[in-house]
């Protein structure tokens, strides 16, 4: 959690949450992104998605979210 406060980020947010007219509220969330970019209270990261070809046959298996193959809980049916 970064705990970023922005008084005007806020207030424009705000505001584009209360307005009906979309292409008003677009301008005002997008004001709103230029302060948080200019700011960068935190990065934002990319991760890929991993695929594990697998048998129908095996159960209980979970993809490591750091790339471990661990067999704990596998089961082959």
């Amino acid at each position: 959690m970064a705990r970023w406060c922005n008084a005007d980020y806020q207030a424009l947010v705000d505001k584009a949450r209360e307005v009906g007219d979309k292409a008003e509220r677009t301008k005002l969330y997008e004001k709103a992104q230029v302060l948080f970019k200019d700011e960068a209270p935190w990065i934002t990261m990319a991760h890929s998605i991993v695929y594990v070809p697998m048998r129908k046959e095996v159960t209980g298996y979970k993809v490591d979210p750091l790339g471990a193959y661990t067999f704990f809980s596998v089961d082959i049916n």
